[in-house]
């Protein structure tokens, strides 16, 4: 439980850190694209979910859109 808390501590710490950095869209989108990356990676490796090839399109797309936004 407590490392729970310290965990959203330190991410409240560390979007303010960034909000004071960049732009608010920016982090955002990065942070949303890659939660989805991550949560991806998690549902093929713990929960051994198959990934297909749209889903690696899509994830793909993602990263572009994400390399787009951050060097703009």
């Amino acid at each position: 439980m407590w490392l729970g808390g310290v965990l959203y501590i330190a991410t409240t710490a560390l979007y303010l850190f960034l909000f004071s950095k960049v732009k608010f869209f920016v982090v955002q989108i990065t942070v949303t694209g890659l939660a989805l990356i991550l949560s991806t990676a998690i549902s093929y490796y713990i929960f051994h979910e198959e990934i297909n090839t749209v889903n690696l399109v899509g994830l793909f797309v993602v990263l572009l859109g994400i390399g787009m936004v951050v060097l703009k």
